[in-house]
Parts: structure tokens; sequence; C-alpha cells
């Protein structure tokens, strides 16, 4: 039951949080009008390679914006799952992945689940207006994707590199 607002992190990535321990969980929580600034990823939540199982449950991300990938969610872990979200109106400014940015920099198997969420209105200057994915598993069950938009590919998903997706029950 955390708020965060308004946070900024000027020159260093996570506007609100930058986590690198083991086992992350974040439940019903609210980040709105988080920033990163310059050459900066995750306007939210920054998830270091040293997270190896992540859960964001019941949990509402709008208005959060970074310079470079992930507008709201940064992720170079292995494995995340998003439940119960509501992620609305992120940007990426010069990059991808609008609300989610998930890649684990090598062609090591990750996971990123979304299940139940809605994402709206998020956007990014490159591939990914509310997700990208790159070397990793993408599963999507009951979400919904509205008004995203990327400048290049993927309005509202974009993956890359070899990445298996799958998408059951959603809206798009």
């Amino acid at each position: 039951n955390s708020t965060f607002v308004n946070s900024t992190s000027a020159v260093g990535h996570g506007g609100a949080l930058f986590l690198s321990s083991s086992d992350v969980l974040i439940d019903q929580c609210s980040f709105s009008g988080n920033t990163a600034g310059a050459d900066a990823h995750a306007g939210a939540i920054f998830l270091e390679s040293a997270v190896t199982t992540g859960v964001i449950s019941n949990t509402s991300m709008i208005g959060n914006t970074c310079d470079e990938n992930g507008g709201a969610i940064y992720v170079e872990g292995h494995q995340l799952s998003v439940t119960n979200c509501q992620l609305d109106s992120n940007t990426s400014n010069n990059s991808r992945g609008g609300a989610i940015y998930f890649d684990t920099y090598s062609s090591a198997v990750g996971a990123l689940s979304i299940t139940n969420s809605n994402l709206s209105n998020n956007s990014s200057e490159d591939m990914g207006g509310a997700v990208f994915v790159r070397y990793d598993t993408l599963m999507v069950q009951g979400t919904t994707f509205r008004n995203n938009n990327s400048n290049t590919a993927g309005g509202a998903v974009a993956g890359q590199s070899g990445n298996s997706d799958q998408f059951i029950n959603c809206t798009m």
C-alpha cells in the first residue's frame, strides 16, 4: 500500500525504485508522475539483473516517463509477473517499451507474464508502444491493450531476437 508520486532520478535509472535484490514483490502500490532523466531507463521501477523473480500485482502505474527504455518498468532480469495492474500514459521518450521493457541481454531464457491487466495510452519513440521484449518469453492472458503508440513498430507489443510469444483471451 505504498504510493510513489513525482519522484525523479535526474541521471540514474528508476525514477521511483532501483532494485537489485534476488526476489521482488510489489503489491497494492501506486506509481504516478515519476521520471528517469537523461539517458536513463525506467520512469518508475528498474529491476537489475540480480533480480531472479519479480512480482508486481494490484498496482497502478500512471504517467511515468523516462528518456530511454521502459516508461514505467525496466527489467534486465529473468522472471517478471505483472498481474491485475493498470499501466496508463507511460512514455519512453527516445527508445522502446512505453510501459514495460524486458531483456535478459543474452540468449538466456527469461519470462514476462502479464495477466488480467490494462495497458492504455502508453507510447514509445521506437518499438513497443506498451511492451518491448527481447530474447525472452512473453505470455499475456486476459489483458487489454488500448490506444498504445510506437513511432516505428509494434503499437501495442514488439518482440525481437528469437523470443516466444503467447496471447490468450486478450483485447487489442
